[in-house]
């Protein structure tokens, strides 16, 4: 957040007040750079470089060197830019409220010209408020009603950079605050406004602790949320003890408000090794307390991320975000999902972190959001903690039922798969492997969700050769028939099968069962997929697999010639126009589907224009009323290869199919 030095302003305003002259001079000069949009001028005329330059140079506001002369910083430059533009341009405006905070967002976006001038317009308001004595808070929550979203945003934003700054008196403050929430103002920024209260009540420890008394004493207020941030800036000016004392009173209170608020307090105080040891233990003496007897949701929230905040300081702290991980409550594993998070780069190597994110594996798949969280910690685990990334993939499988639509692996944690296929494919392959091996169900059906997601991008899987070379013939047959079960892209369907011959040693068994899945299934269904792998594998494969090669590439050709051999019957062609007619509406169709899916999943498709071109043969578009230049179109085409059992027996091959996917191991002979 931006901060202005304190310091430095006092002494501006001292200054100022003590050398008018001088501060009109300074003035002029801050306008020259803003008209000339230059942080620095040349030397200026006999009439203005007078006493008052050189007054300024000594006090070293101006700094002066042989060509040019500029303000020290940037604070000096917007201090006396704002002093001009007051006197030239706002403070006439100033009756006309809606023309003065539109003019204000106008400044607000000069900066982007004219970088020195950033939040020039914050010095601005501080300035009328401090020592032309204008009331700009009570002004601006009516004007906030009525601008864009945009100039909303930027005028709350000058608000919350301002406030600490303002001398203002409690009551004013916490009306003002009460206003703002009461206009319900949807482009509210929390997080600025709570850490203007944070430095507020550090620069200003008189005004934070009787904002403090305000909402202990009446905590249903709206804005009551503020309490935190206002104990911790005290905290950072008055010390941990003194605050840390409040916040226990609160704990020990009756009102869920400001429970809630002691035990938030209590975890974001900054406890020093030495000196505040006891302050440390009373607090994880009233957390524990609370951990044991309390079971009000929203307050064992609240107190899991007082424990997630302690973690860093205390191995207690471990232990009880470990302890509230098994709780199967939404709020709870919300709260855990982030602490894990937040702690991910500091904490993988240690147990309590490890068993408390197998813990979240029993988080439902309708919560998104915690789910969320816990794909960005599995995608930092990926690169360094592969296999904590397998056990937690394998047990989330085992909590859950069956995926159903838009429930897989794949698509719950999107971004950890991607990585993980990105930093450690290999090890993706492996964990695979072990899930075809597996006699349970859901391993296989997620196996099927990823692979048709993931076919997508054109990325295709072989089994693990070490894994493989350990299974018996039987473990290689099961295997063989869940593939040919779970797996519809032709490329890995292809791809899965073959690699099993990459087993060692070389096992005949096992390649007569490889040569008959593609001879009955595989190479049946798609025979240009195979032929294409095959002759790779004939370049490029082992002795093994050249040979299995071979012998499937003589059982397609027999297949091929046998077929055609067969005569060929006339009444069973359709005439040519219908013929025609029915591709036309089967391309139709084809292109309808795909259109459809692109744009489902497409985030650019969602943001963009949609333009449909009628016809010829270049095409262009109209940008702020010009056209532009002519774009050849270019042809794209999209070819699939159609399994040709679904053609002859769809039937017979979806009863090959259940039966693959229904057969256990132990049914196997």
């Amino acid at each position: 957040m931006f901060e202005i030095d304190q310091l430095k302003l006092d002494e501006l305003e001292k200054f100022s007040m003590a050398h008018p002259k001088c501060e009109l001079v300074l003035s002029e000069i801050a306008h020259r750079m803003y008209n000339t949009k230059a942080p620095k001028i040349p030397p200026l005329s006999a009439e203005i470089y007078s006493e008052e330059v050189t007054l300024a140079i000594q006090v070293k506001i101006l700094v002066q060197t042989q060509e040019c002369l500029s303000f020290k910083d940037s604070q000096h430059f917007a201090f006396f830019l704002a002093k001009a533009l007051i006197s030239s341009r706002f403070k006439s405006i100033w009756e006309q409220r809606d023309r003065f905070w539109v003019e204000l967002v106008q400044l607000q976006l000069e900066y982007l010209e004219f970088d020195i001038m950033r939040h020039t317009e914050v010095m601005l308001v501080i300035i009328m408020s401090r020592q032309h004595g204008i009331e700009l808070l009570e002004s601006i929550v009516p004007i906030l009603k009525t601008v864009t979203q945009r100039e909303q945003w930027i005028l709350l934003q000058v608000v919350a950079f301002v406030l600490p700054y303002l001398n203002l008196e409690n009551k004013i403050i916490v009306n003002f605050l009460e206003d703002l929430h009461g206009a319900e103002i949807s482009n509210f920024n929390n997080n600025n406004l709570a850490k203007a209260l944070e430095l507020l009540s550090n620069i200003r420890p008189k005004v934070g602790e009787e904002l403090l008394e305000t909402w202990t004493t009446t905590p249903t207020l709206k804005s009551f949320w503020l309490i935190v941030s206002v104990a911790i800036g005290l905290a950072k000016n008055i010390g941990t003890r003194n605050v840390h004392t409040k916040a226990i009173d609160l704990i020990e209170s009756q009102n869920e408000s400001l429970i809630n608020a002691g035990i938030t307090i209590c975890g974001l105080l900054y406890y020093d090794d030495t000196t505040d040891v006891d302050l440390l233990n009373k607090t994880f003496e009233k957390l524990d307390l609370l951990l044991q007897n309390e079971y009000r949701i929203p307050l064992r929230q609240v107190l899991a991320q007082a424990y997630g905040s302690l973690v860093t300081i205390s191995e207690q702290a471990k232990f009880a975000v470990l302890t509230m991980s098994a709780e199967p409550v939404p709020e709870i594993q919300s709260q855990i999902a982030s602490i894990l998070l937040m702690h991910s780069n500091n904490y993988l190597d240690e147990e309590w972190f490890h068993e408390s994110l197998f813990l979240q594996t029993k988080v439902s798949v309708e919560h998104k959001e915690i789910i969320n969280s816990l794909d960005y910690t599995l995608y930092y685990l990926v690169s360094n903690h592969v296999e904590l990334v397998e056990k937690f993939l394998e047990r989330w499988v085992e909590e859950h039922d069956a995926p159903q639509e838009k429930q897989s692996i794949a698509d719950l944690f999107d971004m950890l798969i991607q990585s993980f296929l990105n930093k450690q494919k290999p090890r993706f392959e492996k964990l695979l492997t072990s899930w075809f091996i597996r006699d349970d169900v859901r391993f296989h059906l997620h196996i099927q969700e990823m692979i048709q997601n993931l076919a997508i991008n054109n990325i295709t899987f072989c089994l693990d050769q070490d894994t493989v070379s350990q299974w018996s013939s039987i473990d290689t047959k099961y295997v063989i028939m869940k593939i040919m079960g779970f797996v519809s892209d032709n490329k890995n369907l292809c791809q899965l099968t073959f690699s099993i011959l990459r087993r060692e040693p070389e096992e005949q068994l096992v390649n007569m069962l490889v040569r008959n899945a593609f001879k009955e299934y595989v190479g049946y269904n798609y025979p240009g997929v195979t032929r294409e792998l095959l002759s790779e594998k004939l370049g490029n494969g082992t002795c093994t697999e050249k040979k299995v090669a071979r012998e499937i590439l003589v059982d397609l050709d027999c297949y091929q010639q046998a077929l055609r051999g067969l005569p060929k019957i006339k009444e069973f062609y359709p005439p040519e126009g219908r013929a025609n007619k029915y591709e036309k509406m089967k391309s139709k169709q084809l292109n309808r589907q795909i259109e459809k899916n692109t744009e489902e999943n497409s985030i650019f498709l969602q943001i963009v224009n949609r333009v449909v071109l009628k016809g010829g043969r270049s095409s262009f578009s109209r940008i702020q009323g010009k056209l532009t230049e002519k774009t050849e179109l270019s042809r794209m085409s999209l070819e699939m290869e159609f399994p040709r059992g679904e053609n002859i027996d769809p039937i017979g091959q979806a009863i090959k199919r259940f039966n693959w996917r229904q057969c256990r191991k132990e049914d196997i002979k």
